[in-house]
């Protein structure tokens, strides 16, 4: 979802390298794993719970 809204606009911008395409991968990257972390964080009561 984020890589499909974001990657276009910012290959447009830069006009599309490997370096950006790096960029964009990388911050999607922390992105998914701080959410990823989050989520698992989260759940884990829920988990000890049952």
């Amino acid at each position: 979802m984020i890589w499909i809204n974001v990657s276009p606009r910012h290959t447009q911008h830069h006009g599309g390298g490997a370096l950006p395409a790096l960029q964009i991968m990388w911050e999607t990257g922390a992105l998914g794993f701080r959410f990823f972390r989050a989520a698992a964080w989260s759940r884990r009561p829920t988990i000890t719970l049952s």
